[in-house]
């Protein structure tokens, strides 16, 4: 600040200016420079008190603050300065033309809109200095902290106060800047450059009052100036001094040397070197050797390394880059949210990053003649840039991408030469008008010619041709065929394009073969996508085309289908294109099929379709294994899939089941979307995704019995996905177990929520974390009935009555499981899902030996392990167990000697009784277990057990001896 009012301005004097920092900025020094400002000025003078520090609010001691806060500025020995004492320095200055400029947290006091409109008067410091009638230019509304950038060595404000006072804010070109034309200029970059980076701390600049004063109030006035040559090192020893040294429009001559510093430039200024030999070395790897926040700079001849950026160009427009080294920086040249500016002939290479990155608004400026080669990312890559032109650029042996635009509309290319690079070139967006470009076919890749077609009708791309890519943006009636497409972002690229042809052609090494974006009613056939590092063939928002006999093989994704509607899935594809030498599955309103393992189906979808059944199929490598488009009443049953994006999608379908498979190493396991309701979700194992369980705006569905381990999201509910039953799930292993927010009446119980990093987050969700009525069940050999809720593997509190619930409830959010149990819910052994005689009243006599009856289940029970109860004292135990149903074998199990578990014995496989038959069981018994002394029991449990025979290890038998065992 002093030097901008001491070198730029005529009206100020170093004579006239007290210049108090760090040590010297004492309470007293401060009080003491006002009033010798107070004694000295006139009343036609411009008095100026400039703050840039700490801020703080405190309680209001004297009941003058309308808000109950005293605002205060801290020096560097921290003493505070209130507002109230500020107002009364500053009311003894009787100059008729007073500003104070603050930079500091909270200086705005109310001059927040909502406290304008509410109090109608100004408070804090501006209500105080108005006293003394000052207009005061706050740094931020109340409660906003002041930003502080390292790359600009400054705070924001500040920042942008002084490059406005070296002659920026001058708006209207009187050689004259207000109060109010300095405010004019600092807000919008303050708030713009906030936004850019995305803090989470904005910042609105503020001045009070905003009339005729503020416009009237000139703090500077620009000195005419001729420019003049600086010389470094001979007149300043470094570059950095020489620019601060320096007026706009002066020039610095930068001799062949090693420059350690990161230089920040705020004026118009030219910088001349040698070329390549003045080498600018970050001294601080974190930061851009050059950042450029001014207008009309030009750089040319230097050589920056070691930096975040070599240059960059911060809202810095109309500036020229020429004849510049950047290499060894993490991105070489780089422009954000800045215009017409012109970057010619630099060498951008070995950046960690990208050559040459434009990125956020920057628009309208030229890219010509530019070596941007041998960078670990992209060549040259725009981001959110429109309107540039790039011109006879050499983008070769780039580790990415030779040339990007992303998000990037009319954006023209010529004479642009790439070669050898991971992929030549590539456009992507969100929306048709990001495909609008100028590209004619002077750019080369690999030194074939780019075909980049806007508005074509009826035009035939062939051999003739020899394209290395070809886009169709808004096309209708092109024929592309017989063509081979290598290295590029995609082979072929429809934007908007109909009736259209895509026959015979080779597509290999591209990030992906064929894309399609809003793009019906063409004919894909014959082609062969192959290797291409993500997608094979691949639709995007684009129904009603016709694919046939084409073969995607080895590519990451093969073929996916994804779109917002249904008519975006309403294609005509057969089961003679493959994936992976597997058929395609496309079916379109069918009914009552089945595709299993003899079809050998490498990826379903069935749109509008009614009872279908696949099952007992593996499925990799496509953008889904299987996807359901307002599809009911089916059934997807004991399938492996993986290295899908996508496993499992259900999108407005309603009353299927998932069932016993194994969804693993896709990003999304099971997904379930868009009032996708009412589906079961039972038995599978989804491991090792992103997303394990992904319910977002779908209802009512059941989720039990699955393993979801190791995933980065266990199970994941948003988007009013409500009155979802999830129930007796392992969830363990994964970043979040449950996440919840946006939902509502979900009932979450009996599962079991074990290692993982976050169990549970909830956000404004209220759901039921236990079961709504009491559940009969046995725990340590004992019945109880009470609600149960959840094992959470990190919560182990107290259990007074020994019932296997925590005596205190999980705080979940705004919600709670008010019986968290103590152990695994497979430890809680629900009356209604067992088998079980008890122990026997009169147990003995006890024998070994080999036991033959009947089991009635009254229930569906399902059975995995039998407990025998042994007789106290002794190792009763049984030694194999056999169930059979009219005289098929169901399920065995052998026992495995005294080891920790040694009353049960493990059944395989796992066996559903039903409710009312009859199956036969034969148990050989060893030691002493418990017996139950009569024919036919039917006080047991879950139904009733008979004896036909017992033959104990003497040879006798009996009528009368049932073992006692619990199934379950």
């Amino acid at each position: 600040m002093y030097n901008v009012l001491t070198m730029a301005s005529e009206n100020w004097n170093a004579n006239h200016i007290r210049l108090l920092v760090n040590e010297s900025a004492t309470k007293a020094n401060i009080r003491d420079a006002i009033l010798w400002m107070a004694n000295n000025a006139n009343t036609e003078d411009t008095c100026l008190f400039f703050f840039s520090g700490h801020g703080e609010q405190s309680i209001d001691d004297n009941g003058d603050e309308l808000d109950g806060l005293d605002e205060s500025l801290r020096t560097y020995y921290n003493e505070t300065i209130l507002d109230d004492e500020l107002e009364e320095w500053i009311g003894e200055v009787k100059a008729q033309k007073v500003a104070a400029i603050l930079d500091a947290c909270y200086t705005g006091g109310v001059l927040t809109p909502f406290q304008i409109e509410e109090v109608h008067e100004p408070d804090g410091f501006a209500r105080d200095l108005e006293k003394a009638n000052c207009v005061v230019f706050a740094s931020g509304r109340i409660n906003e902290v002041g930003q502080v950038f390292y790359d600009l060595k400054n705070g924001l404000f500040t920042y942008y106060v002084v490059q406005g006072l070296w002659g920026a804010a001058d708006k209207d070109g009187d050689d004259k800047i207000s109060v109010r034309e300095l405010y004019d200029y600092t807000y919008p970059r303050i708030v713009k450059r906030l936004d850019i980076y995305e803090s989470h701390y904005p910042q609105h600049p503020l001045l009070w009052p905003e009339d005729n004063i503020a416009n009237k109030l000139y703090l500077v006035k620009l000195k005419t100036h001729i420019p003049k040559q600086i010389r470094v090192p001979m007149e300043y020893r470094t570059v950095q001094g020489a620019v601060e040294a320096a007026m706009p429009g002066d020039t610095i001559e930068v001799p062949t040397g090693t420059y350690n510093e990161n230089l920040i430039i705020n004026k118009p200024l030219t910088i001349n070197a040698p070329s390549g030999k003045a080498i600018i070395q970050s001294v601080d790897t974190s930061l851009p050797c050059i950042i450029i926040t001014a207008d009309n700079v030009s750089i040319s001849g230097l050589n920056c390394q070691g930096g975040l950026f070599g240059i960059e160009h911060s809202k810095s427009n109309n500036s020229t880059l020429t004849n510049n080294i950047v290499s060894n920086n993490v991105h070489g040249i780089y422009l954000i949210d800045s215009s017409q500016n012109i970057i010619s002939n630099n060498n951008a290479f070995l950046n960690e990053g990208c050559g040459i990155f434009l990125n956020n608004c920057s628009t309208h400026n030229k890219i010509i003649g530019n070596n941007a080669s041998n960078n670990s990312q992209n060549g040259i890559h725009l981001e959110c840039s429109s309107s540039n032109i790039i011109d006879g650029n050499n983008a070769t042996n780039n580790g990415d991408i030779g040339i990007l635009l992303l998000d990037s509309g009319n954006t023209t290319l010529s004479n642009n030469l790439m070669t050898g690079n991971l992929y030549n070139f590539g456009v992507e967006g969100d929306s048709t008008s990001d495909f609008y470009n100028d590209v004619d076919i002077s750019n080369l890749v690999d030194g074939k010619p780019i075909y980049y077609l806007v508005d074509a009708f009826g035009d035939v791309i062939d051999s003739s041709s020899n394209p290395g890519t070809v886009y169709c943006i808004n096309c209708d009636s092109i024929t592309i065929k017989d063509l081979t497409f290598t290295n590029n972002l995609a082979g072929i690229v429809f934007t908007n394009t109909s009736n259209s042809k895509i026959q015979n052609n080779y597509l290999s090494t591209n990030q992906a073969g064929i894309v399609l974006y809003e793009s019906g009613s063409n004919t894909i056939t014959g082609n062969n996508a192959r290797n291409n590092s993500y997608y094979g063939i691949h639709l995007q928002y684009s129904g009603n085309n016709t694919l046939r006999n084409n073969l995607m093989t080895g590519n990451l994704y093969n073929f996916g289908v994804e779109g917002d509607s249904t008519s975006d899935f309403y294609n005509d594809a057969d089961i003679s294109n493959l994936v992976d030498g597997k058929p395609i599955y496309y079916l379109n309103g069918a009914s009552g099929i089945v595709i299993n393992s003899s079809s050998n189906a490498g990826t379903v979808y069935c749109i509008n379709c009614d009872r279908i059944t696949i099952k007992d199929l593996t499925f990799t490598n496509n953008f889904v294994g299987i996807g359901f488009r307002n599809t009911n009443n089916s059934s997807i049953e004991n399938n492996s899939i993986s290295e899908n994006i996508v496993s499992i999608a259900f999108n407005q379908s309603s009353n299927n089941s998932i069932a016993g498979n194994n969804a693993s190493n896709n990003s999304e396991g099971i997904f379930l979307v868009n009032n996708a309701n009412s589906n079961v979700i039972k038995g599978n194992k989804v491991s090792n995704n992103i997303f394990g369980i992904d319910l977002e705006g779908s209802s009512a569905n059941t989720i039990v019995g699955n393993i979801v381990c190791n995933n980065i999201e266990g199970l994941f509910l948003i988007n009013y996905s409500n009155s979802n039953a999830i129930k007796g799930n392992k969830v363990s292993n994964n970043f979040d177990g449950i996440y919840v927010e946006n939902t509502i009446s979900n009932n979450i119980y009996l599962n079991n929520f074990i290692s993982n990093n976050v169990n549970l987050y909830s956000g404004n969700s209220t759901n039921i974390w236990n079961s709504t009525e009491k559940i009969t069940y046995f725990y340590k050999r004992k019945t109880y009935e009470n609600y149960l809720g959840n094992h959470w593997g990190n919560y182990m509190g107290s259990d007074s009555n020994n019932d296997g619930i925590d005596d205190t409830p999980y705080n979940i959010d705004t919600d709670s499981d008010n019986y968290p149990l103590m152990a695994s819910f497979e430890d809680f052994l629900l009356v209604e899902t067992i088998f079980d005689t008890g122990a026997s009243a009169n147990p003995y006599p006890s024998f070994s030996g080999r036991h033959e009856g009947k089991i009635k289940p009254s229930v569906d029970i399902v059975v995995s392990k039998m407990y025998t109860y042994p007789c106290a004292g002794t190792g009763g135990h049984t030694k194999s167990i056999k169930l059979y149903e009219n005289d098929a074998l169901k399920a065995s199990g052998n026992w495995s000697g005294y080891q920790h578990d040694w009353q049960n014995i493990t059944i395989t496989p796992s066996v559903t009784l039903k409710e009312g038959r009859e199956y036969r069981y034969v148990i050989e018994t060893g030691s002493y277990p418990q017996i139950i002394h009569v024919h036919n029991y039917t006080d047991a449990i879950g139904g009733t057990i008979t004896c036909d025979e017992f033959t104990d290890a003497n040879g006798h038998t009996y009528d009368n001896w049932i073992p006692a065992i619990r199934l379950s």
